[in-house]
């Protein structure tokens, strides 16, 4: 099954679940070749020269069994400012799937479905932390720079309505080894060299104690290394 048919399956099951957080009132498909000598993708007129290239593995939770049964392998270009970032689920593709515009301070501040042609936002501006809302691709922006910030709210555009969401945001250190034995480093992930020497930090966000979100991310790495929700768990494969 091709990844687009992958995210046309699993996009529905994830918003059905994603609508039992509470509101308050106010796809191993890629070949290991790609891992050893690389990737090309496809790419439009305007590119600057320096680009990182990610790849990024997603598994969805199946809502009738429970098991991680889809898979979509997503591949990712992120310009030399790390101010855009563009998604494929589909190397054949002229043109992203997807694309992720930063503001200078690194804040996710736009989501754009390329090939519909529209704005993903459904979030309000002006909070802290960005939730993907139960999307496929796991553009959670956690804010993994601010280690001091703690209770968050988050507000959500939805049928003419604005909901206001009160969220936790707490961190947790972990080693390298403890991340593996927790099942949060993939074993086919290629590791920037003195990874295992760093303290790790795991940010997880929660609502009434319940975990919406966490991602495992390392120091000077501008991607996490690991992220679930209750269902869709993500690997960073490619930094």
């Amino acid at each position: 099954m091709s990844n687009k048919h992958t995210i046309q399956k699993v996009l529905p099951v994830i918003k059905t679940q994603t609508r039992k957080f509470r509101a308050t009132p106010f796809a191993y498909s890629v070949f290991i070749l790609f891992l050893i000598f690389g990737w090309s993708l496809p790419l439009s007129g305007g590119e600057p020269a320096e680009q990182t290239r990610r790849q990024i593995q997603s598994q969805y939770r199946d809502p009738v069994d429970q098991t991680w049964r889809q898979t979509i392998q997503w591949f990712c270009v992120q310009d030399s400012r790390q101010r855009l970032i563009k998604i494929w689920a589909d190397l054949s593709d002229k043109q992203p799937a997807y694309q992720l515009t930063y503001t200078p301070d690194g804040l996710l501040s736009e989501v754009l479905d390329v090939s519909a042609g529209q704005s993903l936002n459904s979030q309000q501006p002006g909070a802290p932390i960005v939730l993907s809302w139960g999307h496929p691709f796991p553009y959670d922006d956690l804010n993994p720079g601010n280690t001091e910030l703690t209770d968050v709210v988050v507000k959500k555009n939805a049928g003419g309505s604005v909901f206001g969401y009160k969220l936790n945001r707490s961190i947790e250190y972990l080693s390298l080894a403890e991340a593996r034995s927790q099942g949060m480093i993939s074993t086919d992930a290629l590791l920037p060299a003195g990874i295992a020497a760093t303290r790790l930090r795991l940010i997880s966000i929660r609502q009434d104690a319940r975990l919406m979100v966490r991602q495992l991310w390392a120091d000077n790495m501008d991607w996490w290394l690991f992220e679930e929700t209750p269902v869709r768990r993500s690997y960073l494969i490619r930094p």
